[in-house]
């Protein structure tokens, strides 16, 4: 595709807030996804992403460049800003796009601290994936593992599977075939019982049905021997070991 060779395929693209945020990582600051509308500039010879600005491409290749730019992007969300709907409603490019209709990549990434309740907001942002038009989608739901912040695994693994099981399990009811789900709570060198071999990839513990996995991974607090043996057992079932 001649496009791939304006717009760089798969890359990161961190749907923001409309303020700058500090990433502690890279510690730069990240600029907001919705920014207004830059300007053409007088000279663009002087810009490698002239591809940008319509006056330079005219309205049918600037709109078809915008389309590959959402269908090839990676984009990834923190659930708790809740801007999945206005992402996926509202055109950065003012082309005429509706988002809904291009994207292939989005991940979630979901904090479990201070182990949160979603909130109606919340919720009701996250049914806006539901819009999405390709059911050949990639939908990532990520548990983040926030390293400033001490957190026992277990409570937290089982609140945020609690959390995003029934958008993992509706998603794929209406056809949506490469949802997956991963975690980063759970550290490798120190993994407690019952979570000791549970992998990064964890979208294989959803190919049980719906209700036997909320038994399973019921949220429930308390020292229960039985339940963390049985969540040991169905751990094990990971892909590639016998």
């Amino acid at each position: 595709m001649v496009y791939d060779q304006i717009v760089t395929p798969h890359k990161q693209h961190y749907v923001l807030k409309a303020h700058e945020t500090f990433n502690d990582e890279t510690g730069k600051l990240e600029h907001p996804f919705f920014d207004a509308e830059i300007s053409m500039p007088e000279d663009p010879g002087m810009r490698s992403d002239v591809w940008k600005f319509v006056e330079y491409t005219g309205e049918a290749v600037g709109k078809e460049i915008a389309e590959h730019w959402y269908r090839t992007g990676r984009f990834n969300f923190d659930p708790e800003d809740c801007l999945l709907k206005r992402f996926l409603t509202t055109d950065v490019w003012h082309r005429g796009i509706v988002p809904a209709d291009v994207v292939h990549w989005l991940l979630m990434s979901f904090n479990p601290i201070p182990y949160i309740v979603p909130t109606d907001s919340m919720e009701a942002d996250l049914e806006s994936l539901f819009t999405i038009s390709n059911k050949n989608s990639v939908l990532v739901f990520k548990i983040d593992k926030q390293r400033y912040h001490a957190a026992s695994g277990s409570r937290g693994m089982l609140s945020m599977l609690a959390l995003i099981a029934p958008y993992v399990y509706r998603l794929r009811t209406e056809g949506f075939s490469r949802v997956a789900a991963y975690q980063d709570l759970i550290d490798l060198d120190s993994k407690p019982f019952p979570w000791k071999f549970c992998p990064w990839d964890i979208t294989y513990l959803f190919e049980m049905e719906q209700e036997e996995f909320e038994t399973v991974f019921r949220k429930e607090f308390g020292r229960d021997d039985e339940r963390d043996k049985r969540i040991a057992e169905v751990i094990s079932r990971r892909p590639g070991v016998e």
